[in-house]
């Protein structure tokens, strides 16, 4: 297997790691589709989770975009909201997931630019 096509999987791994796991635990906590009346709305807090959940995702579109790692922002909300868990339970489940699912994406980005540099180096 060419390194490209290695560097590509593992891209696309860490990717998935980072937002499959948070994203799944989010629907699962809080449902999408909230019953309001006589019909169905949107669940505003759990459009802001799934926004959370793809940061790794966006941070791969836009490489200049100048922000704290998705590994920091998970851990800090995790000690925040565990503090408040009596409060709301769910976030922290949400948060955990994150946490340890974008630390393992890490290393796969890690492994990833193994690949990328011995492309650039003419390996």
């Amino acid at each position: 297997m060419r390194r490209q096509t290695k560097y590509a999987i593992l891209n696309i791994s860490a990717l998935l790691l980072c937002i499959a796991p948070p994203a799944a635990v989010t629907l699962i906590q809080f449902p999408l589709w909230v019953e309001k009346g006589r019909g169905a709305t949107v669940s505003g807090l759990a459009v802001f989770l799934l926004f959370i959940c793809a940061i790794p995702f966006f941070r791969t579109l836009k490489e200049y975009f100048k922000s704290p790692s998705a590994k920091m922002i998970w851990f800090v909300s995790l000690l925040v909201l565990w503090l408040l868990r009596t409060i709301i339970d769910e976030m922290v489940i949400v948060c955990a997931v994150g946490f340890v699912s974008n630390c393992i994406g890490a290393l796969f980005f890690k492994w990833r630019d193994k690949y990328k540099a011995s492309e650039v180096n003419g390996g």
